[in-house]
């Protein structure tokens, strides 16, 4: 009799010790960097399971170049530098940015979360947060081209050259549309990283984003009000 329950004891090891190689080689056959635009959830649970840790901080690095970009180009700074001067300066302050920005972040989103239930640690939210901006930095692709066709009025205010040219200005506004994609595509992305992380729903996800960026939202209408009042 004891023989027998040893016996199942021992298949139930091998069979138990099958599924986990099964399950690790599915977490190998992700690819994150390509599975996360359309199965986001399922390849943050695979990360989630494996190592929340992997890469992280490397994508910290990368979100921070491609928003220094972004912010760049939204403040027109190519009316005071060049674009390798541009460049350099999204290369050296770009990644203290996007660490500052991923630790910070991941830590308001993670306690903010906790209030609406959520299980996710902070180790988790901040792989979620990380790996939700794969879209962005897949982005910094677009600036190679962007650079190459409309070089530095890509960063100025007045862009004489671009509109003297109908074909610029058809190129340019294809290369707006595809940011505005990419951009819309990284916000979806996020709710599903996050929703899995925390365990719960897209729209709790939302909530939660909604609910750590409150503070800010606050204080911004506070400073509008005080200014107009003077």
């Amino acid at each position: 009799m004891r023989s027998f329950v040893d016996g199942e004891q021992v298949i139930d090891q091998r069979a138990r010790s099958g599924e986990g190689i099964m399950e690790s080689a599915a977490h190998k056959a992700i690819n994150p960097w390509f599975a996360i635009w359309m199965r986001p959830r399922a390849t943050m649970r695979s990360i989630l399971d494996s190592d929340p840790e992997y890469l992280v901080f490397l994508l910290g690095i990368l979100l921070g170049i491609s928003d220094s970009l972004g912010r760049s180009y939204a403040k027109n700074l190519g009316d005071m530098f060049t674009v390798p001067a541009i460049i350099a300066l999204g290369a050296i302050m770009g990644p203290l940015g996007g660490l500052t920005l991923l630790y910070g972040a991941s830590a308001l989103i993670t306690w903010t979360g906790k209030l609406l239930g959520g299980q996710g640690s902070y180790t988790h939210i901040r792989a979620a947060f990380a790996w939700s901006s794969v879209p962005l930095i897949w982005s910094l692709l677009l600036w190679v081209p962007g650079m190459a066709l409309f070089g530095n009025e890509l960063f100025t205010r007045e862009t004489p050259r671009m509109d003297s040219n109908a074909g610029l200005q058809a190129a340019y506004a294809c290369w707006c549309v595809l940011q505005v994609i990419v951009f819309l595509w990284s916000l979806i992305v996020f709710l599903k990283c996050l929703a899995e992380a925390q365990r719960y729903s897209t729209w709790r996800a939302l909530l939660n984003i909604l609910l750590s960026l409150s503070p800010f939202i606050i204080l911004f209408l506070l400073s509008n009000r005080t200014t107009s009042l003077f």
